[in-house]
Order: structure tokens, then sequence, then C-alpha cells
């Protein structure tokens, strides 16, 4: 494995030399900033604006073969050229993503996905070209995507030949662009057969990042797997870095990953500040936006945390509302232990709560819990569902906390809130409800 020189960077800096965020798992760790799954270069200042008002800086797109080299040797860089341009003059940064095959590679194309080690060299072409065009725009290149996901949407070639493909671009972009950042595995969710075959193949010789996709149907499940893979290649000895470079939840259909639109909220607001302390410096949601119309089927795609409404215009749907209050309130904090909640026990032991600088998270299993705050004036709450903002300045602060509406308090400052409940009132500890 070759030898990395980990480079501690701002999040939001350029520089001429390859550089990669320090990370590691602890408590104290600076919470993730974020970024979009972006599938395809934007070009309107639409998707910037919703970017902007969403709190985003990191741009994750498709740079695809088959677009940008439509025949053997005629190239097309208009439209990739234009969203580099924009986006680096925004200050966004961009991990570009390097798939997939090409038609014109294959005799016979139909339900291929795949470059076979006989076409490799003009893979190899493709990606020296676009990675060194690009060179002072894209801050990580990432080869592929999802290889291993199952029915081979992806890939459908043999492991072997993926390996052989990931070991060769990763070499080729080391040679033409030395001071590149590569990202290499892209896996969907952790498989360990696979990872164990990957990098006994040798084939993450040159990747400076292990990607993965922790694609559960939990926030816990998001952790603990992505902790189990990371262990797990560091048992075989991986000495880079890690980044999820895709996570979501989809609100329609049969997914492992599908749940409710009234839940994704709070599911996308717990697995942020869970992934907090793996100490990767930002993670990558998919993503903004889907269509207003569903579609059939148990594979539509319904991920997005915003609609794209029929007449044109964006709806935040519960997760939107939850990433642009953890962007705008709670990424690059550090956890804290300088808010102390108190009161009664009961009420304590049904509330979980996450701890920053003069903010403080909270959520709860049951369906709804009503109590008072006591101890500050001027506490500033933000519903993570709906939007809503409430300017409390005197107390008794009443509060209705619901499962799928967790709260970010803002404090003036850090000390003791006292949390009371009136045991007459109907609505105290209702029962749980799915």
């Amino acid at each position: 494995m070759k030898s990395l020189t980990v480079i501690v960077i701002a999040i939001f800096m350029f520089n001429a030399c390859r550089t990669i965020p320090e990370e590691s798992e602890s408590s104290t760790s600076p919470m993730p900033v974020t970024g979009i799954n972006w599938g395809y270069p934007t070009k309107g200042t639409e998707q910037y604006a919703l970017f902007e008002e969403m709190g985003i800086t990191w741009l994750r797109t498709d740079f695809s073969w088959d677009k940008l080299e439509p025949r053997p040797g005629e190239w097309h860089f208009e439209e990739t050229d234009e969203f580099c341009r924009e986006a680096v003059a925004r200050g966004y940064r961009i991990t570009g993503v390097l798939g997939f095959d090409n038609f014109w590679i294959h005799e016979n194309p139909e339900g291929k996905t795949q470059v076979d080690p006989d076409q490799i060299e003009s893979y190899l072409n493709y990606v020296r070209t676009v990675t060194s065009r690009y060179r002072e725009s894209v801050s990580e290149w990432e080869i592929w995507n999802e290889p291993n996901l199952p029915f081979h949407t992806f890939w459908t070639g043999t492991d072997g030949d993926f390996f052989f493909l990931l070991k060769e671009a990763s070499a080729a972009i080391r040679e033409s662009v030395p001071e590149a950042v590569i990202l290499g595995g892209s896996l969907w969710r952790f498989d360990k057969n696979y990872i164990t075959k990957l990098y006994r193949d040798g084939a993450l010789e040159n990747i400076d990042v292990f990607s993965y996709h922790p694609y559960y149907d939990t926030p816990d499940r998001i952790l603990s797997q992505s902790r189990a893979l990371q262990n797990h290649l560091k048992s075989l000895g991986f000495t880079g870095g890690f980044r999820i470079t895709e996570v979501g939840f989809n609100t329609y259909g049969r997914l492992p990953t599908s749940c409710s639109p009234r839940a994704q909220g709070r599911l996308v607001l717990e697995t942020l500040l869970k992934l907090g302390v793996l100490g990767h410096p930002y993670l990558i949601w998919y993503t903004l936006y889907n269509g207003e119309s569903p579609g059939s089927g148990i594979w539509t795609d319904r991920y997005g945390v915003m609609v794209h409404r029929d007449d044109g215009t964006f709806a935040y749907k519960t997760g939107g509302w939850a990433l642009r209050r953890y962007n705008e309130l709670i990424a690059g904090q550090r956890v804290t232990s300088g808010i102390t909640l108190s009161g009664d026990e009961k009420l304590l032991g049904k509330i979980d709560s996450h701890s920053f600088d003069k903010t403080v998270v909270l959520f709860t299993g049951k369906r709804e819990l009503a109590f008072s705050l006591t101890g500050m004036d001027g506490i500033t709450i933000y519903n993570c569902a709906d939007g809503s903002v409430r300017e409390c300045k005197e107390e008794p602060i009443p509060i209705t906390l619901k499962k799928n509406e967790p709260l970010i308090l803002i404090l003036p400052e850090n000390g003791e809130i006292v949390l009371s409940v009136d045991y007459g009132t109907r609505t105290a500890f209702a029962p749980h409800r799915n």
C-alpha cells in the first residue's frame, strides 16, 4: 500500500497539491459538511440557488464517457467546461465520477455495462483526457459507481475485470495528475468478501480514499455497517481515508431504504448526527430532488429531499428541512457537554439529545411528548420537519416533541435547562406509534 501524506486542509480551500482531509473517529470531530449527488453537470442558476439555500458545499457529478466521447476521438466538453467554471466560481468543490462504458467499444453493446481487459486502453484514454483537462477544477476523482450492486446495474463484467479496471485507471490518474485525490470502491453497502478480494488483488494500491454507499434502513445500521467496513479494510492493511459518497432514504416503494415522507426528515438528521463520530470531513447525500409523479415499481427513485413539481416549482420534503437546518446550525460544530438537560427523569428517559455549542437537538421515539423548559430565556426552536421557527422570549417555554419532528434549540448561552411535565396533560407520554 502506498504511503500517504495526510494534510489537514480547510474544507473550502483549493490547493495545488494532493490533499486529503484528516479524519479519525472521535466524539469531538467536527460534524461533516454535506454535498449532493448530482448525476449530471448543472447549468441553470435555479439549481445553484437551491444548493445555496440548502447550504450545500460539495457536488458529486458524473463525467460520463459516452457523453464526452460519443465517437472515438470526438470530444464534447462544452457542458462540463461550463459546469466546472460556474461551480468553482461559486465556491463549490467537485467530486468527479469516471464512468461508465461506451457503446462503441462493444461489438454487441446490448445489456452491457463493462470494460473488458482488451478494451481498457480506450477507457484509460478517456480517464487521462478528462482528469488532465479538469485538474484545476475537480477536487477528487471517483472511479465508477457501485460495481457490486445486485442485478448488475452499473457493472455487468466479472469482479476480476473490475479490479483490473480500478487498478489501471487509478495508476493512469496518478501518472497524469500526480496531485489528484483518487477515490475507489464506490461500493453499495458493506460487502466483506468483495472488499477482501478487491484489496488482495492490489486494486487499492493508488487509492487515497475508499468510498462507499451505506444504504440501510436505520441510522444505527448505517453507522454500525460503516464502522464494520472501515475496520475490515484497516485490518487488511488499508491506510487511506474513507468517505460516504452516497446515502439517502427513499420516500416511495418497498426498497430497504424506503420510509414514509413524514419520517424522512428524522432519518436524515439522525443519520448526519450519528455519522459525525466517524470523523469524515464531508459526506454526499442522495439526492436534492425528485419529480412529483412517483411512477411505478419498487425501484422508483424518490430519494430527493425536495420535490420538483410538475408546474416547475420546488417544495421541501421533511428531509429537505432537516438537511437545511443541519447545514445552517450544526455542520462544522463539535459535540460538547456545554448544555445539560435536567428535570423529570421519566421524561428524560424518553428523549435522545445531541449537544453542541449553544445548540441542542431533541429526538423522541414516542408519538408525542408535551413538556416545558425553564432555565433560559431567549430560545429559538427550529422544527426539522416543517421548517417552522419559533422565538421564545419568556419561560416556561412549552414544547411539543413528536417522533418524526426533531427540534433544534438555539440557546443564548451554554448551561442547564430544566424539563418538566404536567402529568394531567393528555398528550404527555403519548404511546409509541409507527
